[in-house]
């Protein structure tokens, strides 16, 4: 009887190591912590994804997922594209402290640090998101924390370019937490087209990069919201353009809503989620969009 408990225990907490919920990627040509979400089963082990900055190119869809035969490897794929793997054979994501991770022959993908895949943040402050919509000609930038040590704050930056990065502002952190914390910057200087991303610092001096949005007073033009609130489908509208991704996230990072579609009309069923806020991303030939959704 104690044996069969034990094998029950054992049992319970392999299947509860096997379904964590979250995968943290970080360093090489990433830019920031990535939080990849668990999705379904991809060859009968877990997958994860999520969307980044790569290379500087933002809304960059990155993944985990384990290919079967005859390959039998966990691939780190961006966009589609495997750019590391690993021969590691177990049921879970290896992390790169615990088995070697290589990089794809053929693919390039360079940072001044080695790749880092582990099951907790390896980061001071952990950022579950970080998004951005023009209100009133001004930019309004939100994003939260699920746990802060030494956090002094966030330093807004702003570029045109992407590359060249201006100082707009500051937010002060919450220097030791471990619940969510929400924050937000207006930029009322904003016009045109502009890049938006955080440096956040701790008490030391250590600075660390969220991903890297873009707003556009074009986005309206783009597509349109027809009905924003909602209680359950959102209709999006978009005119004209190719390699359209309509993605949805929650206020966790996490993606509730996918799909690659035409011009037309793009229903976004969202009845299976609670109400609250939820993050539209709509890339448009390379281009990230991006718009706040009310469900009701």
């Amino acid at each position: 009887m104690i044996k069969a408990i034990l094998l029950s225990i054992v049992f319970t907490v392999s299947l509860f190591y096997l379904s964590a919920q979250s995968i943290y990627v970080s360093n090489a040509c990433i830019s920031g912590e990535l939080i990849l979400s668990k999705t379904d089963d991809v060859n009968g082990k877990p997958a994860y994804e999520t969307t980044g900055t790569v290379d500087g190119i933002s809304g960059t869809d990155v993944s985990i997922s384990w290919l079967g035969d005859p390959d039998n490897l966990w691939v780190l794929s961006f966009d589609g594209q495997p750019y590391f793997y690993s021969s590691y054979t177990g049921n879970t994501v290896p992390t790169t402290s615990s088995a070697t991770w290589q990089a794809v022959d053929g693919t390039s993908c360079s940072g001044s640090e080695q790749l880092i895949i582990s099951n907790t943040s390896t980061l001071p402050v952990t950022i579950g998101y970080f998004s951005g919509v023009i209100e009133n000609s001004a930019a309004v930038l939100s994003w939260n924390t699920y746990s802060e040590i030494n956090n002094k704050g966030f330093t807004i930056q702003r570029s045109d370019n992407g590359y060249s990065w201006l100082n707009i502002g500051f937010k002060e952190g919450a220097l030791h937490s471990n619940t969510e914390k929400k924050y937000s910057y207006t930029d009322l200087s904003f016009s045109g087209s502009q890049y938006y991303r955080l440096q956040q610092e701790d008490i030391e001096g250590n600075k660390s990069y969220s991903k890297t949005i873009s707003l556009s007073t074009s986005d309206a033009e783009n597509y349109k919201i027809k009905n924003n609130p909602s209680k359950a489908i959102f209709v999006i509208s978009i005119p004209s353009g190719k390699d359209i991704t309509v993605s949805v996230y929650n206020t966790r990072g996490a993606k509730v809503f996918n799909q690659k579609v035409k011009s037309g009309n793009v229903p976004i069923n969202l009845s299976g989620n609670s109400a609250g806020i939820y993050f539209l991303h709509v890339v448009n030939d390379g281009k990230l969009s991006t718009s706040k959704l009310i469900k009701e």
